[in-house]
């Protein structure tokens, strides 16, 4: 899995903002910094999150946690406050949250958009919470045995900047490399998830015993840059040829042991490069698929809706809308038509 369970898990029709009280200008708005706990309401069930905004006016940072999805310390990429009116960007999930705080500074009353929905979210100011963030003794401590240099490289068929990190072993080269692939969604280097970094794990743990291994933030997250709305797994396999490139380049690096290490979707990536570049010397696929795209994605989302308690009858609701939406779109022959099937398709949906 690459990115944190949605939050949305059915179709649900946009809803329009609640009016919003006056706003103050930008040197009297109340600073938005501290905790605020709210909750989404979708198809009848209730969704806590959290909001953690801390820093100073013009250099707000915050992550936020959804307690019923054992989520904790997900990243915000950017808060910006102007005024009252404090805008939230996420890149995973993608989504974004525009909040009014209240004159009294103790209510953001805004709206969550995600997957083409939008949903009122009115979030409180709390007291901070003194529960501590789950132990990860496994994360790696310094000091370290190896080296680490910041990288970055581009991908010019797919107009990307890949930005990620490069750890060595301290022995003399040339040595033998991976190249680590997230999966599916915007992941950082580390794959970040739920408070997890499991790349972080594996790099430390290779190249403790001699293997270099390159990390990279997918597009637009970190330091890296790239479509992303319209990019497909081949286009994210183009960013990996551009690694391997980059790998192939550098003195340190032994060309002839350099493999490809996937995780998810990362795992469908992996072989599809092997496949075109004998020069790679082996593969590594965690928990790739062995069904179709299709046929997992449905499964995905069934255990999504049900998981979040969802009527049975409204997931196979939800199921038989995107079976119709698969068929309209799958056999397209270009991203045009896959446009016009996919608003035909909608159109009769909403006809029914």
């Amino acid at each position: 899995m690459r990115a944190m369970v949605g939050l949305l898990g059915a179709l649900i029709m946009p809803i329009q903002n609640v009016h919003a009280a006056p706003i103050p200008s930008e040197a009297t708005a109340i600073l938005a910094e501290g905790e605020w706990h709210g909750a989404l309401s979708v198809s009848g069930q209730s969704i806590p999150l959290v909001l953690h905004i801390a820093g100073t006016r013009g250099h707000l940072t915050a992550t936020f946690d959804s307690p019923s999805q054992r989520a904790s310390g997900l990243p915000i990429a950017a808060v910006v406050q102007e005024g009252a009116v404090i805008h939230f960007k996420i890149t995973a999930p993608k989504a974004s949250y525009v909040a009014t705080l209240s004159p009294d500074g103790q209510t953001l009353v805004g709206t969550w958009s995600q997957g083409g929905a939008s949903l009122p979210l009115t979030m409180m100011r709390t007291a901070a919470s003194t529960s501590a963030l789950p132990a990860r003794p496994q994360m790696p401590q310094p000091p370290f045995p190896y080296r680490s240099e910041e990288v970055a490289y581009d991908n010019p068929a797919g107009h990307a900047h890949l930005a990620g990190t490069l750890t060595l072993p301290s022995a003399t080269g040339p040595f033998p490399a991976v190249l680590l692939i997230t999966g599916s969604g915007l992941q950082d280097r580390d794959e970040t998830v739920f408070g997890h970094k499991p790349f972080l794990l594996w790099a430390d743990m290779l190249t403790r015993r001699g293997i270099a291994v390159l990390r990279v933030d997918d597009r637009q997250v970190g330091g890296s840059t790239g479509e992303v709305r319209i990019a497909t797994t081949a286009d994210f396999a183009g960013d990996v040829a551009a690694g391997v490139a980059f790998l192939r380049s550098r003195q340190d690096i032994d060309p002839h042991r350099i493999g490809l290490m996937g995780h998810s979707e990362g795992a469908i990536i992996a072989p599809m490069i092997a496949a075109q570049d004998g020069g790679i010397a082996f593969i590594v696929m965690l928990a790739g698929s062995g069904e179709t795209g299709e046929a997992l994605m449905l499964e995905q989302k069934r255990l999504i809706e049900t998981g979040m308690g969802l009527p049975p009858a409204s997931v196979d609701r939800s199921a038989q809308t995107m079976r119709k939406l698969y068929d309209a779109v799958k056999d397209a022959p270009d991203q045009a038509s896959a446009d016009t099937s996919l608003r035909t398709a909608w159109e009769a949906i909403a006809a029914e």
